[in-house]
């Protein structure tokens, strides 16, 4: 693997461990099968069932996906790869900033209405 390539995939893993928590609003997870999903995914588009192997010509085979955005615009590079994951994390921070308000909220609550007895005496 190159120089360029290794560094791509640490500043990638930095990123996420750093800041994908903020996308976690915009996620459901699926307990059963422990898959998460974006909330505009109605269904799971990638997913392949059991179900859908057939043997009719004497060998496996499967429909291959059809679900792609033709209107989706892929990074060019490695920059502009990590230049979109930037865009989306901040375009995410408003999220997250409402749920940091809206936490420390609850939590001096919480901290209010769980006080011992003998400090309340």
């Amino acid at each position: 693997m190159a120089y360029d390539e290794v560094a791509f995939v640490l500043e990638a893993l930095k990123m996420v461990a750093l800041e994908g928590w903020k996308l976690l609003p915009q996620y459901i997870l699926n307990p059963e099968t422990g898959e998460w999903r974006h909330r505009s995914n109605i269904v799971f588009k990638d997913r392949r069932w059991l179900g859908n192997i057939n043997y009719h010509e004497g060998k496996m085979s499967y429909t291959e996906s059809k679900h792609q955005n033709p209107d989706a615009t892929l990074p060019v590079d490695h920059a502009d790869c990590l230049q979109t994951a930037r865009n989306i994390f901040n375009r995410a921070r408003k999220v997250t900033e409402f749920f940091q308000q809206n936490l420390k909220i609850l939590t001096e609550v919480d901290f209010l209405c769980c006080r011992w007895p003998r400090d309340i005496l």
